[in-house]
């Protein structure tokens, strides 16, 4: 009997080296895949969803199938989320139902420091996926920022009870302080990573959101406590304008 290929799932959140990460399986020659796996078909003007790997896992999931089912050239899959102004898919989230379908698999939690994880999130697209968060949900700014906080403990809590008893397929891979040589290991041999291809590409803080701490921990308070932005200083490059939206 044909044995299937073993598959890898990052089910941390985006904005945790999710970057770097695939790329460090790409160029190793791992056929995989990140987020839509197309280009930004919002901003190309094509329909989100066309040949949108997120919806299409989505979809499989809605109808019983196999979550991979069309998606067998991919063997990695990183950044499995897509929003948009009036959706939200996280199927990251998913990782009970993953490892029900593939329990050869192997899973990574991908980690970060949490207060620069929503600092990331909250500038990345400059400022505009907080936005569109906000609408998505009715919420203001602030409000977004707690929920992240959140949903970010409860997350990775909830992964690590599910994969307490499963250690063999399981990796915590912290960002700021674990050695690469950690996650190479992991992957071998089934998936052959080439350590020269391990730059962490977007864990620099941004400049465009390099503001005092003050302001950040203001963010995290109501909207009529939140200090004024420095004279200046872009409110669209942190969005602090969104605690009064």
């Amino acid at each position: 009997m044909r044995r299937m290929p073993v598959r890898f799932f990052q089910i941390g959140f985006n904005k945790c080296g999710t970057t770097s990460l695939f790329k460090l399986f790409a160029r190793s020659g791992i056929p995989c895949v990140k987020h839509t796996g197309t280009r930004n078909s919002l901003i190309s003007g094509r329909d989100p969803y066309h040949w949108n790997v997120q919806s299409r896992i989505r979809k499989n999931f809605s109808h019983n199938k196999k979550p991979l089912a069309g998606l067998s050239k991919s063997l990695a899959f990183f950044d499995m989320e897509f929003t948009s102004d009036d959706d939200e898919i996280e199927n990251f989230k998913s990782f009970r139902e993953l490892y029900a379908a593939y329990p050869d698999a192997k899973f990574m939690l991908n980690v970060r420091n949490k207060w620069d994880w929503i600092r990331s999130r909250a500038g990345h697209a400059n400022g505009d996926y907080l936005l569109r968060a906000a609408k998505r949900h009715d919420r203001a700014g602030f409000e977004i920022l707690h929920a992240w906080q959140h949903d970010y403990e409860a997350h990775n809590s909830s992964v690590r009870e599910f994969f307490s008893d499963k250690k063999e397929c399981f990796l915590e891979f912290n960002i700021d302080a674990d050695p690469i040589e950690k996650l190479i290991d992991f992957a071998a041999p089934d998936f052959i990573l080439e350590k020269r291809f391990w730059m962490n590409l977007n864990s620099r803080r941004d400049s465009r959101i390099q503001i005092a701490d003050k302001v950040f921990e203001g963010l995290f308070r109501p909207p009529l406590s939140l200090p004024s932005p420095h004279a200046g200083q872009s409110v669209v490059a942190f969005p602090t304008r969104l605690a009064a939206t």
